[in-house]
């Protein structure tokens, strides 16, 4: 982590006047799909830790705090001309229903995606969601860290490409977050992109990414989610990323 930072301080004491808007971080969210399964040792140091829902959180944790670190030199210390932020990836989730229990996954894939990492807009802290269902699994931040992150970020910056409908998981949450062995643990909802009825959230993607529908009306709906919902404190909301992965019909094998 110190050596990020002082990483960071080199490239901004010699590019801060060229530079309005820094990234500290490009989507920490990368803690999900590479050291929760990267293999330890040939991809990435291991630390004693290896892949898994440990090396992931512990992932996210440091992550954040290097960001706080950083951001707070910039603006104490080093007294820099522009603003700094992460760049978070995220996309809109659209209830299945409007059922409670859709309504809650919803809420909960939204606190495991973006609240993870959202205690620069709240209280410095995780999502209550993720300490009641990880316990010992998610590292605790200080009383000293947490001031340190809440407020390090000057404005929210979105890598957001597309949406999913987001749905109760079979058999219910509660049965999935008391038990670390179920394959949804620990976000216990479920994603799709086929409506109940059997439409698609939006036009295929390329086989290439074929997670990739194109969605632009959710980026209108996921915005206002994200500054009159899970974060009114953001001052401002910068969109980093968005586009869309067309589809090459001769590869295509499906409708979705």
């Amino acid at each position: 982590m110190d050596d990020f930072v002082n990483y960071g301080k080199f490239i901004i004491q010699r590019y801060d006047k060229y530079v309005p808007n820094w990234f500290t971080i490009n989507e920490p969210q990368y803690c999900n799909w590479q050291y929760s399964s990267y293999p330890a040792g040939a991809i990435y140091p291991s630390y004693g830790v290896g892949p898994g829902l440990k090396a992931r959180f512990l992932c996210g944790h440091y992550t954040l705090l290097a960001h706080a670190k950083l951001a707070k030199w910039y603006h104490t210390e080093f007294k820099g001309r522009g603003r700094i932020s992460f760049k978070n990836s995220g996309n809109y989730f659209e209830p299945m229903s409007n059922s409670p229990a859709d309504l809650a996954a919803t809420k909960r894939t939204y606190e495991f995606v973006l609240g993870w990492f959202g205690g620069p807009w709240t209280d410095g802290d995780y999502p209550q969601s993720m300490k009641d269902t990880l316990g010992d699994i998610l590292p605790k931040f200080t009383k000293k860290e947490k001031a340190i992150i809440k407020g390090s970020c000057d404005f929210f910056a979105i890598d957001a490409y597309t949406a999913f409908y987001v749905g109760e998981l079979k058999g219910g949450m509660e049965a999935c977050t008391s038990n670390s062995s179920n394959p949804n643990f620990p976000e216990c909802t479920t994603q799709t992109s086929v409506a109940k009825d059997g439409f698609g959230i939006g036009p295929a993607a390329d086989n290439g990414a074929s997670w990739l529908k194109s969605t632009p009306v959710g980026i209108r709906k996921f915005l206002s989610d994200i500054t009159k919902e899970l974060f009114p404190s953001v001052p401002d909301v910068m969109v980093t990323e968005f586009g869309e992965f067309p589809e090459y019909p001769p590869r295509m094998t499906s409708v979705h």
